[in-house]
């Protein structure tokens, strides 16, 4: 029996591994689209600077990560979860230049599973959370703000 534990910790490592891997690159990549979300925003609207969230994930937002891995692998495997951080590693990358880029997801991002697991694990909530509490979501509904962002 010792030797059968023995052997699922050591197979369980590599996958631990990868999933830190995994949600680095998800950290990442989410930092990176709310930075480029943050430029855009202020090279339209440069009043919007006191409004802007912080985009770097705690613990809250890390666990909310995680558990979307988790979900992600169960319903679309490993091989789902790497075509995912491949897709929004290249999504963030890209800077944006209208307002209109924001709602052109790729697929990949859209995907019922993924906006399940999105939902299930709180990840979009943190996100609105996080731009109510610093005043954003309130100053984009300013007419005038959202004239100068090209809404």
């Amino acid at each position: 029996m010792t030797r059968i534990s023995i052997l699922a910790a050591l197979f369980a490592l590599p996958a631990s591994a990868l999933l830190a891997d995994n949600l680095e690159r998800l950290e990442a990549a989410s930092e990176l689209g709310g930075q480029q979300l943050s430029t855009f925003l202020l090279s339209r609207a440069p009043e919007l600077e006191p409004n802007l969230p912080s985009w770097e994930w705690d613990d809250t937002y890390r666990q909310a990560g995680r558990c979307f891995l988790d979900n992600l692998e169960t319903s679309q495997g490993a091989d789902g979860v790497e075509r995912y951080l491949s897709v929004i590693e290249t999504y963030a990358a890209r800077p944006i230049t209208s307002l209109d880029q924001t709602a052109e997801q790729p697929p990949e991002m859209m995907a019922p599973p993924v906006m399940a697991a999105m939902q299930t694990c709180g990840v979009q909530q943190e996100v609105m959370k996080r731009m109510t509490e610093s005043g954003l979501m309130g100053a984009m509904m300013n007419p005038e703000t959202m004239s100068k962002l090209g809404g």
